[in-house]
């Protein structure tokens, strides 16, 4: 069957309320969103448990990269607001004094940006007004360390001008030889320099499958912009696997979008440091409109990280992996 949600989706400690609101759900829909994703979730079953085979389990990940944090000592900080009628709207999340952040998740229907915050004790998480969504709720999450765990680790930006006819960008930055990926994000910057609140899709902000870089995909039709990505880097080690698992999304009649959710599991023994989600099709990204509404950790019942999104095109799946770290 079609993966649960994590429990703080259905009650999150800083909006009580969430438990009314499936992912991607009025409040006054609750039991009509209910219906469509128990309906979801059994036309997923077989297409779900075909992908499931042939992905490797996380306890049989690959080493991958580094050993200078150690998410036992991790804490959970959490932000949120609403959905404008109109407009945009970002959520700052904050480390407590002394902790800086790992890794940024978020949570929105409208979502397009989840990226570390400017001094990196944090995090921001934006959303746009669409498809109805006013009044839904937009959640920052930010997964905090001692500052002296970040010692020896490194950022690093790229900047993308490039990007297809139709609007589709996507930009990875890569760590220095020796070093891996431990975080990440990206947002659009204006010509003048300001964060551009105009429309576009999230379609992917994760990790690189080699463990090496984070990559940012999106659709934005203002040309005159620039995709801005960063990568955190620390020293590779043994002490870490990188796991990715994959999900149908599955139309609810041929043509459509359909919607698809899961986790990475991290092995037994290992805790989730970052991660990310991204979708693949055939055809035009442009024409599939994939957008992520949620990517975000999950630290107990089912440990690792957890996706949600929609996407068109044919053949279309959601990547989702975790970092973990033991």
């Amino acid at each position: 069957m079609q993966p649960k949600p994590p429990s703080w989706l259905r009650l999150h400690p800083a909006d009580p309320d969430w438990q009314t609101n499936a992912p991607n759900c009025d409040f006054e829909q609750e039991e009509e969103c209910a219906m469509n994703i128990r309906r979801t979730a059994m036309l997923m079953a077989v297409a779900v448990m075909g992908v499931l085979s042939v992905v490797p389990p996380a306890t049989a990940a690959t080493p991958s990269t580094f050993g200078a944090l150690v998410p036992s000592t991790f804490t959970q900080e959490y932000a949120s607001g609403r959905i404008p009628l109109t407009g945009d709207v970002s959520v700052p999340v904050s480390c407590p004094a002394g902790k800086a952040a790992v890794s940024v998740g978020g949570l929105a229907e409208g979502l397009y940006s989840i990226t570390p915050g400017p001094n990196y004790d944090g995090g921001v998480v934006s959303a746009h007004a669409v498809n109805g969504n006013t009044g839904q709720s937009i959640v920052a999450n930010a997964t905090c360390a001692p500052t002296e765990q970040f010692a020896g680790t490194t950022v690093g930006t790229r900047e993308q001008h490039a990007h297809s006819t139709t609007g589709e960008w996507t930009a990875t930055k890569t760590c220095p030889a020796g070093m891996r990926a431990f975080g990440g994000g990206g947002y659009f910057r204006t010509r003048n320099g300001a964060v551009s609140a105009d429309q576009f899709f999230l379609s992917a902000s994760t990790p690189t499958l080699d463990g090496r870089g984070w990559t940012v995909s999106a659709l934005n039709n203002t040309f005159t912009d620039t995709l801005v990505v960063t990568t955190r880097c620390a020293f590779q080690s043994t002490s870490t696997r990188l796991v990715e698992e994959i999900y149908p999304v599955v139309p609810e009649r041929p043509g459509a979008v359909g919607r698809a959710q899961g986790y990475a599991h991290c092995p037994a023994g290992f805790l989730p440091i970052s991660g990310g989600a991204h979708f693949t099709q055939d055809g035009s990204a442009s024409a599939a409109h994939a957008q992520l509404s949620v990517s975000t950790p999950v630290d107990n019942g089912q440990i690792g990280w957890f996706a949600n999104g929609t996407s068109g095109g044919e053949h279309a799946q959601l990547h989702v992996l975790a970092l973990c770290g033991s």
